[in-house]
């Protein structure tokens, strides 16, 4: 959830474009949820830990170029492609170098290769570059938290994980900043039309 806040200071810092002012709050609240959803500070931190905080400015610069690209470019399909042919084969020969890759090994991982391959990977990235045409990136970032209330709610159906009473204030709170980024500019614009004329 770091990357949040980091999307709209990146937009920022290149662009020099001030994402709207309900961007700040709702980015801070989705990873104060997150945190919250989390256990609050219950989970201690380890080496894993340390690397997926350290990737959190490379997913927002991620999401941030993903919205330029595919603002840019008419084709959103060809840039999720793109990006899936470059990480497959960059990917592919990383395992080459750092693993051994049987048959049998495969076989063994192939239900969740695919799942990963065709859900998360090529619809949900496929989605992510759509809908990021759409979107001013500093929003998507926020919309995009809402994986973590999926992620939960997932556990629950799925694994049977229960959520603590500030778990579930965590994700109501992640839920209300995706909602709000996406209505406040929308109630702020009529006053601020009036306003010009």
């Amino acid at each position: 959830a770091l990357y949040v806040p980091l999307v709209p200071l990146i937009s920022w810092a290149i662009l020099r474009a001030r994402p709207h002012w309900s961007v700040w709050p709702t980015s801070v609240g989705c990873l104060i949820g997150t945190w919250m959803l989390s256990g609050a500070g219950g989970v201690a931190l380890n080496v894993g830990d340390a690397w997926v905080i350290a990737s959190s400015l490379f997913w927002a610069l991620h999401v941030f170029f993903v919205g330029r690209i595919a603002e840019r470019i008419a084709a959103p399909f060809l840039v999720a492609c793109g990006q899936f042919l470059v990480c497959g084969v960059v990917c592919l020969l990383w395992g080459g170098l750092t693993e051994t890759i049987t048959l049998a090994g495969i076989r063994e991982a192939a239900w969740p290769i695919v799942y990963t391959g065709v859900i998360s990977v090529g619809f949900a990235y496929t989605g992510q570059v759509v809908g990021q045409r759409y979107a001013a990136a500093a929003d998507a970032a926020v919309i995009m938290s809402a994986e973590t209330l999926f992620a939960a709610l997932f556990g629950f159906l799925l694994m049977g994980d229960r959520l603590t009473s500030i778990g579930f204030a965590g994700g109501a709170l992640i839920f209300v900043c995706v909602v709000a980024v996406q209505m406040m500019p929308l109630m702020t614009r009529p006053a601020a039309a009036l306003e010009a004329k």
